[in-house]
């Protein structure tokens, strides 16, 4: 119910906004996002291997996620249920299966960190630039169908970002919030809604679609 409500505000005010700056300069911000966003994917790797390798954010995440799969493993069902004789030689693989995990988890959330902090310094950026532009509307029946087409715009640009809000929710979750991600997965289960959403995510669908050609 309450990610069902996170994203019912998130729609409204993204078609509220919309419909206030009108179908033109709705375009220009759609445009100014899709930059913002072809920019962000093209420097995010990059970005994610200097900090894996350079910063201490990076040795950091990586520790973070190592020591959660490994109290995972020692937690588990089946560890407990392993003969002794059996732990040490079980532990020597799971140690080799969690120390690649580990990379390739690390290396994912830094990556997502990466294009949403690319993201957000562009989407400023840009701002500053469009801030010269005039927010006047046009009166009559051209602002009227400027008001409306921003509005249908709006429910276009409210489905994008609930979409990109739902894709990036666990990722930023366990890196930044970590003890609060199991109360999040109850939030969606308990969804009306968005776990339906999160399940057939359309921009996740395109990624995957695209990263396989």
């Amino acid at each position: 119910m309450i990610l069902d409500l996170i994203v019912l505000v998130i729609f409204s005010l993204t078609i509220f906004f919309s419909m206030r700056k009108g179908f033109a300069m709705t375009i220009v911000s759609f445009l100014r996002g899709i930059a913002s966003v072809v920019i962000a994917w093209l420097f995010c790797d990059d970005l994610a291997l200097f900090f894996l390798q350079k910063t201490a954010l990076g040795a950091a995440a990586a520790s973070k996620i190592h020591e959660t799969l490994s109290a995972k493993w020692i937690a588990s069902k089946t560890y407990e249920l392993l003969p002794d004789l059996l732990k040490d030689s079980a532990d020597d693989t799971a140690s080799a299966l969690i120390d690649g995990s580990t990379d390739k988890l690390t290396m994912l959330l830094l990556t997502l960190l990466c294009f949403f902090l690319i993201l957000l310094g562009l989407r400023l950026l840009f701002s500053l630039l469009l801030h010269t532009f005039s927010k006047e509307h046009h009166g009559g029946f051209v602002g009227g169908i400027d008001w409306f087409l921003g509005i249908l715009m709006g429910i276009l640009l409210g489905a994008i970002s609930v979409l990109l809000f739902l894709a990036l929710l666990f990722p930023a979750a366990e890196l930044f919030f970590p003890t609060h991600a199991d109360t999040i997965a109850g939030w969606m289960e308990g969804s009306y809604f968005a776990g339906d959403l999160y399940n057939n995510n359309l921009l996740l669908i395109l990624l995957r679609d695209f990263a396989v050609i």
